[in-house]
Parts: C-alpha cells; structure tokens; sequence
C-alpha cells in the first residue's frame, strides 16, 4: 500500500482500450495525504459539421426538428445578438409563429409547437430552433425557417420585432 503501484494492462482491441483500462484503474487508486492527481486539459470541441441527420419515428409520432446555427464560443457581443434574435423568434406571436402560418382564424401551421433558443454556452454556443409537427409538414416546416433565418442574416428584424424581443 505505501510502495509504487505497477501495472500491466493487457487489450484485446486496441490501444485506446488500454488507455480506457489504465484512466479507470488511475481513478481508484489512493494518494497520499498532500499528493494530488491533476486532470488532462480539456480538448477542444470539434467543429459543427453542417448536415441532415435523421432519426425513425414510430408511425404516427411527430416529428421533431432541430436547427442549429453556431455562435463564435470566445464572443459575448454574438451571444447576447443571438439571445436577442431568440426572443424575437419565439412565442405564439413571435417570428416563428408568423413564419410557421399559425396566425389566423382558418390558417393550418406548419408545425405544432416550435421555440427559440441559445444553448452551449460558454463553449460551444448556438442558436437552436426547435420544431414540432406532423411528418408530411415538417419539411417545409423547416424551409420556412431557413428563409426566415436567411431574411433575419440581411437584415429583415423590424422594430417591432426588437420591442417585443425586448419585453420577453
């Protein structure tokens, strides 16, 4: 107990589950009074990769989208805009709502429920669009939002749009 510890670790798959082996023996073992174990720096978090990633839904279930758009990690000024940009955009009378077609006595929206979002601060921040709704709606859905996004990116927020962001 108070001499060296010797460890031998054998993988059978490669060596990244030698390396796992070898953290999780290193958590258990006991120091020493004043002997303390330093913790690996923390990597970076890997780059947002655009794309469409697609998940089965049993029949009759909704669907659910999520839009991600990041947010430079280091930047307050981006994060507190987006926070802005996401209080324009959520609520029954918020941009989504007006975008969505929900807004009238007759009219069918093109998703259930959706909201507006900035989530992963401080490291990997982003403004996250969150819809819900029946599967033959949600792929326009989801084009609506785009172009409002687009829209928004040159410069289409109202000043209404800002009071209302603000009161949220």
């Amino acid at each position: 107990r108070a001499g060296p510890l010797r460890l031998g670790v054998v993988a059978n798959v490669d060596a990244a589950q030698a390396d796992a082996a070898v953290r999780a023996v290193d958590r258990w073992v006991a120091r020493r009074p004043g002997e303390e174990r330093t913790c690996p720096a923390v990597a970076a978090p890997a780059s947002p990769r655009a794309g469409t990633y697609s998940v089965d839904v049993p029949p009759g279930a909704l669907s659910e989208v999520l839009i991600g758009v990041p947010l430079p990690p280091a930047d307050a000024n981006a994060r507190a805009a987006a926070a802005w940009l996401a209080a324009a955009l959520d609520g029954s009378d918020g941009l989504l709502g007006r975008a969505l077609g929900g807004n009238g006595p007759t009219a069918t929206p093109l998703a259930r429920t959706w909201s507006a979002v900035v989530l992963g601060t401080p490291r990997a921040p982003a403004l996250v669009v969150r819809l819900v709704g029946p599967d033959p709606s949600i792929d326009a859905a989801v084009a609506q939002v785009r172009a409002l996004l687009d829209r928004l990116r040159h410069g289409a927020l109202r000043d209404e749009d800002r009071t209302r962001a603000a009161a949220t």
